[in-house]
């Protein structure tokens, strides 16, 4: 049995346009959050600034 329980409220979106499907998890016992990409055809990583 896993920990992870899958919020399917949560509202998940790509900005890319892209089509990416992700599944966003929390775990029961200590509250870590899992994001897993389900789908896409290419991730692409942009850098964020703390501030921006």
């Amino acid at each position: 049995m896993s920990a992870y329980s899958s919020d399917l409220h949560l509202n998940v979106t790509d900005t890319t346009g892209n089509g990416v499907e992700v599944d966003v998890a929390t775990n029961l016992l200590n509250g870590t959050v899992r994001l897993s990409v389900l789908w896409t055809q290419e991730i692409r990583l942009h850098p964020t600034t703390p501030n921006g």
